[in-house]
């Protein structure tokens, strides 16, 4: 799955000027594990027998998002300008990181009566690599809302792996019970030796480590069907909701507490 999704990552080519590695940096981290985009440090991609020119351009050439960081050290660095003239010339997508301060003494293709919505200030260097990394975070959560997601199959068998104990309890806290289960063969949950549920509808979202997904029942008159809204406290604990329903009509809502059988054997 994971080799899937690099496949499909889109490269995005950061211009810069020496003076502003730092930055470069920050970004090139933010864009570290990111599921839908891979950075393009011309620095960071030395092959012999290439000239710096030619790496330039075939990493434009490669790349679907151009982001140039725009500051008081590159404004007036020939060498992004070219890059961004190349860019342009190749009909990339070009979108700046700009310092607030020189909004105004742009030219060329990227200048004052464009939308620059990514812009940063500070007095010191520290504060405007904390305002340029909001602006970055900012910048690559708006790429992803453009990216067609491919859709992921995940495998609960992932999530729940050994042993595991479910326990039960009513909104107020109370204890009503527990039961002991193992998830194989990918999205089957078995209760001691029975199959008992299919697993389905599985969603997982890394940012916030939430995960959902339903219970099925598929024993002879369980018609049941159990849709959790989970989130994952630690790699031994899950912890969150339960609503079941019955004949397509909520019957409960109940919390639940996943916890691995190896931690209670610690």
């Amino acid at each position: 799955m994971k080799g899937a999704i690099n496949k499909m990552k889109k490269d995005v080519f950061i211009s810069y000027a020496n003076k502003d590695k730092n930055k470069v940096d920050i970004l090139e981290n933010l864009l570290k594990g990111n599921l839908f985009f891979n950075a393009v440090v011309i620095a960071n991609s030395r092959q012999p027998q290439k000239s710096l020119a030619e790496k330039v351009k075939k990493g434009i050439q490669k790349s679907e998002y151009i982001i140039p960081i725009l500051t008081e050290n590159s404004i007036n660095t020939q060498w992004i300008n070219q890059e961004i003239g190349y860019a342009e010339a190749k009909d990339k997508k070009i979108i700046a990181i700009i310092q607030k301060d020189i909004v105004k003494k742009l030219k060329g293709f990227i200048h004052d009566k464009n939308d620059l919505p990514y812009q940063f200030s500070g007095k010191t260097e520290r504060s405007k690599n904390i305002f340029f990394k909001k602006q970055a975070i900012f910048l690559i959560k708006d790429l992803e809302t453009k990216v067609d997601k491919p859709a992921i199959n995940y495998n609960l068998q992932n999530f729940f792996k050994g042993n595991w104990q479910l326990t039960w309890y009513t909104l107020n806290g109370d204890k009503i019970g527990s039961e002991q289960f193992k998830i194989k063969e990918g999205n089957k949950y078995f209760v001691e030796k029975e199959y008992c549920y299919n697993i389905k509808d599985i969603d997982f979202n890394t940012e916030n480590k939430k995960l959902k997904f339903t219970k099925v029942g598929i024993r002879k008159y369980d018609t049941r069907i159990m849709k959790n809204d989970l989130i994952i406290v630690s790699s031994g604990k899950i912890e969150g909701f339960e609503e079941e329903y019955k004949d397509d009509k909520l019957v409960k809502k109940q919390k639940l507490v996943y916890v691995n059988m190896a931690l209670w054997e610690l």
